[in-house]
């Protein structure tokens, strides 16, 4: 897989409106993960937040835990670097 997400168990089809998960396995379909401010995008101002708590050594279930590992660490980093570049954002109606 490319792009970097968590996984959430759904069907055997991509319920998400406009198709916007990633296929992780066939028939297996993630949400993206990196929008740390919930502010729709993926980008810098995601990244301010995650370096913060990154430099902080934040751990528990802090919103720039990426990978869900309980800890802000590089790994949360490559998750959003990922989904930044390949420009992730929420697509609504």
């Amino acid at each position: 897989m490319s792009l970097a997400s968590i996984g959430c168990a759904q069907s055997n089809t991509n319920n998400s409106y406009a198709d916007n998960q990633a296929e992780v396995e066939p028939g297996v379909f993630a949400i993206f993960s990196g929008d740390i401010n919930q502010d729709g995008f993926i980008d810098p101002y995601d990244f301010v937040i995650y370096e913060a708590d990154n430099l902080a050594f934040a751990t528990g279930y802090v919103t720039s835990d990426l990978n869900g590992d309980g800890y802000v660490d590089p790994y949360d980093f490559v998750i959003f670097e990922k989904n930044n570049l390949n420009f992730v954002s929420l697509i609504h109606p």
